[in-house]
């Protein structure tokens, strides 16, 4: 789906080569069966760092240290990109707010921690919490988003 959204922010056409998860898309690119793979750090920072991939950009607005001279799409070729994977954490309809605020709290605690901010960071994270509010507007951009690449990119809808 990056891709596609890397597609038609630029106007280009790309072939998309289907692989079961990130590790088939590796092997792919490492057979070179394919030109390139859009794949998150943790999947291809070893071959990168071992010489086996050359990183073209980044997703992220920023450059990420691990890889700083690597720029971002943002730099290069399309000023607003940005494709990031993100995590949240959801409970059922109905949860009352002191319990949504407690373990609000206690996962913006975690994430302060600097060993954690760090382990995150060195899987290819930039480590940031938000409030159950923000993470609802969050989640109604990307739905908004994703609906206009797969819309744009004439992806059929099961």
């Amino acid at each position: 789906m990056c891709l596609e959204l890397f597609a038609s922010t630029l106007g280009i056409k790309v072939t998309h080569v289907p692989f079961r998860g990130d590790a088939g898309a590796v092997t792919g690119l490492l057979s070179k069966n394919v030109d390139a793979i859009v794949a998150p750090a943790s999947a291809a920072l070893g071959n990168i760092r071992g010489g086996n991939f050359r990183a073209l950009a980044i997703t992220s607005k920023e450059r990420w240290p691990a890889l700083k001279d690597v720029p971002s799409v943002a730099e290069t070729v399309s000023p607003n990109f940005e494709m990031i994977a993100w995590i949240g954490v959801a409970t059922t309809h109905g949860v009352p707010r002191p319990i949504i605020d407690r373990l609000n709290s206690a996962i913006r605690g975690a994430i302060a921690d600097p060993e954690v901010d760090k382990q995150l960071y060195n899987l290819g994270g930039f480590p940031k919490s938000s409030t159950p509010e923000e993470a609802i507007e969050r989640v109604k951009f990307e739905i908004a988003r994703w609906k206009g690449v797969v819309e744009k990119a004439g992806i059929p809808k099961r």
